[in-house]
């Protein structure tokens, strides 16, 4: 529930358009988050009111010579059920994306590409503290016996990418979240091996205005 009925939001979207007198050509961008939380997690749980809303329009008129619509690939790989990943854990969340992704890409001849994002888990061999985590995902780790398995990054790594951060900063953390107390690193770069020889510095941003700007920093 965020608060507007379809037929509420549909009026919002034609108010703003016409407040700016946009009749064509106008690119619309909706945005719904769960608004304010009592922590930085996915956990619907943790909102404390209404969601937040925020809808902006622009002129974006195609580029000359593009082609006219999109091209949609379907994958045999489903978003797993509740019954098999819990995805208020963020990391688990991912791994299903991830697969979908790399099969979508591998259906076709790979051109240069990059994988690049806020993938909110810890690469395999990472330091990495559990101690930080909420004390539900702490127990978690405990019935584990201690041991994190970070499947998602592994995920990617199997599939012939190379961390580039990691690549080209073997002594450095990294550490990307949280932006104003870094601990932990979850945000990537990642290329196909063969692309490497292209690539000459990969770094996290930490200087100001960066912590300002987004929980994470930027890579």
């Amino acid at each position: 529930d965020i608060g507007l009925s379809r037929a509420e939001l549909t009026g919002e979207l034609k108010r703003l358009l016409a407040a700016n007198g946009m009749t064509d050509g106008a690119h619309l961008r909706l945005v719904v988050t769960r608004g304010v939380k009592g922590s930085i997690n996915q956990d619907p749980r943790h909102a404390l009111g209404r969601a937040t809303v925020v809808i902006t329009a622009e002129y974006k008129a195609p580029p000359a010579g593009a082609p006219k619509g999109l091209r949609l690939r379907t994958v045999a790989i489903r978003t797993s059920g509740p019954e098999v990943f819990d995805m208020r854990l963020n990391s688990h969340s991912r791994l299903s994306l991830i697969r979908a992704l790399l099969e979508a890409i591998g259906r076709r001849q790979p051109a240069p590409h990059v994988l690049i994002g806020e993938f909110n888990t810890v690469a395999p061999g990472e330091v990495f503290d559990p101690y930080i985590l909420p004390r539900r995902l702490r127990a978690l780790v405990w019935l584990s016996g201690g041991r994190i398995r970070w499947r998602t990054i592994q995920t990617i790594l199997d599939a012939g990418y190379v961390d580039v951060f990691r690549h080209l900063q073997p002594d450095l953390v990294g550490s990307t979240f949280s932006a104003r107390d870094p601990h932990a690193r979850h945000d990537y770069l990642f290329l196909p091996a063969g692309c490497m020889t292209h690539v000459y510095s990969c770094c996290v941003v930490a200087t100001p205005p960066a912590p300002d700007a987004s929980d994470h920093l930027p890579l």
